[in-house]
């Protein structure tokens, strides 16, 4: 009797599949929509990062052509004039909370008298306060630093969930093909077995109740292969959306039954885990924002200083930009402190109270994560190995129930056996089989299942 031989043959990721996952990571929708959070954390560390302070020009033009009424007890006075205003600044901000700015404006006045005027100066403010040099910037860079390695690690575990699912899938539809293939057999067999009861019901030397229980296996075996055919259509759709493309999945090869090296349990660090490691950093990235909103409970005080020049002359007597520029004797120069002291500063206190809640309530997560992944680890290590060794007596199994299909098959020819007995090996047989491909294709999914868990899945399709 002809049986199929169902293949297992290792379990690193066969080439196929591989390239599947390739494919997948390339072009899927879900990983590119999985990408957003770390790409925005991205941006946000530039804005912050002192390449990303750009200098900052700012133009001004304004002309004025007024005749209004100047007192209004004398309408008849009217003060005319016009004027025409213009100026440039250009400013910058750097990472020690100080600014720098140069400013040039321009004058020409026409009215009672006719003159121009041009100004300069540059200034310098710096926070010695709140901000001092720069303490809650450089917050800023190291928060926006640690959330782009949060998001990153986030978005790896999100694509890692995303990967396992897709593997559970293609193995899933492995095992169901291989059923298949496996119900096609059993079908032959069923088959076979019907032609001879018929046979020896028309001969008399059987009776009808063989035959009945004959074309019931038959019916029985087409039921559950129209329904395995149902599930895998299921499963080939759901690869043929992950992969965004129809594909037939024709290299998708069966499994056999065969003793088999099996991969080793993969040693690893709880630590590793993708969510964990972003939940450490968004913690080292909330410890910063303290840092930041307890400085920030602080007055803001400003050090500033300025130098200016400026010159005035009756229109067309004389040069103002030469003798307005820096250097000319037109000059002053002047030294500020300012302190701005909120009241109660109700807005810093409530957001360093915001601050540490979300600590806490992140604490909470990180340890429930390590607590939940550490249990998940163990379990998942006590399963596999559970199914290694039900594999190996599962193949034991699968040698005694062919055996035993062969011998009833053979006392039932000779009027030996009953024929129940002979349906009763042949269900031993199909559930052996089932049995083993089920254990094999959970067996390969656990294993990357633990891949996962050690935030190693990645890495292992590279």
């Amino acid at each position: 009797m002809k049986y199929i031989l169902l293949a297992l043959v290792s379990f690193s990721a066969s080439a196929n599949l591989k390239n599947y996952v390739r494919e997948y990571l390339k072009n899927s929708t879900e990983v590119k929509e999985a990408s957003y959070n770390f790409e925005l954390s991205k941006l946000t560390l530039e804005l912050e990062s002192g390449e990303k302070r750009p200098w900052t020009l700012g133009v001004l033009a304004q002309h004025d052509d007024v005749g209004l009424i100047s007192n209004p007890n004398n309408p008849n006075l009217i003060n005319t004039y016009k004027a025409f205003n213009s100026g440039v600044e250009l400013s910058k901000e750097n990472v020690w909370g100080g600014k720098f700015s140069i400013t040039g404006s321009y004058i020409d006045f026409s009215g009672g008298t006719e003159y121009e005027g041009y100004n300069q100066e540059v200034s310098y403010t710096q926070d010695l306060g709140k901000n001092f040099l720069g303490r809650n910037d450089d917050a800023d860079i190291k928060i926006a630093e640690k959330n782009v390695y949060s998001s990153k690690y986030a978005f790896d575990a999100e694509v890692s969930q995303n990967v396992l699912e897709f593997i559970e899938t293609y193995y899933n539809y492995k095992k169901t093909k291989t059923l298949i293939q496996l119900k096609d057999e059993a079908m032959k067999r069923a088959q076979k077995r019907l032609k001879f009861v018929q046979k020896q019901v028309r001969d008399g030397l059987k009776e009808r109740v063989d035959l009945y229980s004959a074309q019931a296996s038959v019916n029985s075996v087409g039921e559950e292969h129209a329904e395995l055919e149902s599930q895998l259509e299921t499963y080939k759709k759901s690869l043929e959306s992950k992969l965004e493309r129809p594909h037939s999945f024709n290299d998708i090869d069966l499994y056999k039954i065969e003793k088999n090296k099996m991969e080793t349990i993969t040693d690893g660090e709880i630590d590793s885990n993708l969510t964990i490691q972003a939940l450490n950093k968004k913690l080292e990235s909330l410890n910063t924002a303290i840092e930041k909103y307890d400085n920030s409970v602080f007055p803001t005080i400003e050090l500033s200083g300025a130098y200016k020049t400026n010159s005035y002359t009756v229109a067309g007597s004389g040069n103002v930009f030469s003798d307005g520029t820096f250097g000319s004797d037109n000059d002053a120069t002047e030294v500020g402190l300012q302190i701005v002291i909120p009241l109660g500063m109700t807005v810093e206190k409530n957001n360093l109270k915001e601050a540490r809640i979300n600590k806490l309530n992140t604490e909470y997560q990180h340890r429930l994560a390590k607590i939940r992944t550490k249990n998940q680890l163990d379990a998942l290590k006590n399963t596999i190995r559970l199914i290694d060794k039900t594999i190996d007596l599962v193949l034991k199994r699968h040698k005694l129930a062919t055996l035993s299909v062969a011998e009833y098959n053979k006392l039932y020819s000779r009027g030996r056996a009953d024929f129940d007995n002979v349906i009763s090996a042949e269900e031993r047989l199909i559930s052996t089989e089932n049995k083993f491909v089920e254990y094999i294709s959970r067996r390969q999914k656990l294993y990357f299942s633990l891949l996962d868990i050690y935030g190693k899945l990645g890495n292992h399709f590279q």
